[in-house]
């Protein structure tokens, strides 16, 4: 009778960790020579059909972005304006067919003046704990070389250069409803959802990547980042390059880091008020940004103008 009991206690115990909603709050801090250094917060929250992530700083404005039903309604919420936009499952459908990938002209000026040296994402082999969740350490390195389209590529090369490493998972009950909707997102116009990943492949396809290089930086997009630390550094001119005079063209860089950091994760039921619209609020076209009408066969009453509700 008592190993019955136990079974039973370990059973409700153990779906109960299957169904445990999550919440990660993280700083993001980016620092720069010009600027200094900026500090934003975001939340994210996933539950067993729906995700949210809220950006505490957006151009100055809060927002939220929500997926609901792993993809039938999009919603995005602005609190500094009291505004927010919601798509359904053919609005959805619509946008997405609607999307316009870079055109010949665009790939071969993308082939042009910018070459991948290197693409490298590689696990370590390292393991954290963060909270309760395993993550995994992640090693990256990008080198990029460049020609800027006004000048002379003898006279002004750039190379751009991502060093560092993240902490990242899948390690967690809800992942499933978390990667797929980073994959929906990424199926969006990065002019709403401000998710810029398709548009990255796109430009990825151009420099000659290859699908399996493009699937695997996919993969890597969809897990969860807890934490991490990456260098962009931009170098303009080279060792032994002459401008049009002949007088040597001194090397400049610039370097932006990025620092992720993971301040809390709770696995306590999100409550159905974070993924509704708050009362109160409008309705407009797109909440996020002042980007005019969509550009959509049979869509363009709908966006034409900003509706009340």
């Amino acid at each position: 009778m008592k190993i019955t009991v136990w079974l039973l206690v370990v059973g409700v115990m153990l779906c109960q960790t299957a169904r445990a909603d999550l919440t990660v709050d993280k700083q993001i801090t980016i620092t720069d020579p010009v600027s200094g250094k900026t500090v934003s917060h975001e939340t994210v929250l996933v539950r067993e059909d729906d995700y949210a992530v809220n950006d505490m700083q957006f151009q100055g404005h809060e927002v939220r972005t929500v997926v609901k039903g792993h993809g039938e309604e999009l919603l995005l919420i602005n609190y500094e304006d009291l505004t927010y936009s919601l798509f359904d499952d053919y609005l959805i459908d619509s946008l997405i067919s609607g999307r316009k990938g870079l055109d010949a002209s665009e790939s071969d000026s993308i082939r042009k003046h910018i070459k991948l040296n290197r693409l490298e994402l590689d696990f370590t082999g390292r393991t954290r704990d963060f909270y309760g969740i395993e993550a995994r350490e992640l090693q990256i390195s990008v080198d990029l070389t460049a020609k800027a389209p006004l000048l002379d590529e003898s006279i002004m090369p750039l190379r751009i250069v991502i060093r560092g490493n993240e902490w990242i998972s899948t390690d967690f009950p809800v992942a499933d409803t978390y990667s797929h909707s980073r994959r929906f997102l990424s199926g969006m116009p990065s002019s709403m959802t401000r998710n810029l990943f398709g548009d990255y492949s796109e430009i990825l396809r151009s420099m000659d990547a290859s699908d399996s290089v493009i699937d695997h930086v996919f993969d890597i997009f969809t897990y969860l980042v807890l934490e991490g630390s990456l260098y962009l550094t931009i170098e303009m001119g080279a060792s032994g390059q002459s401008d049009l005079k002949g007088e040597p063209v001194p090397a400049m860089s610039w370097t932006m880091k990025f620092e992720t950091s993971c301040l809390n994760i709770s696995f306590d039921k999100v409550l159905d008020e974070e993924f509704e619209i708050p009362r109160g609020f409008r309705k407009v076209h797109n909440a996020f940004s002042k980007i005019g009408t969509f550009v959509i066969p049979g869509l363009e009453k709908w966006f034409a103008l900003d509706k009340d509700v």
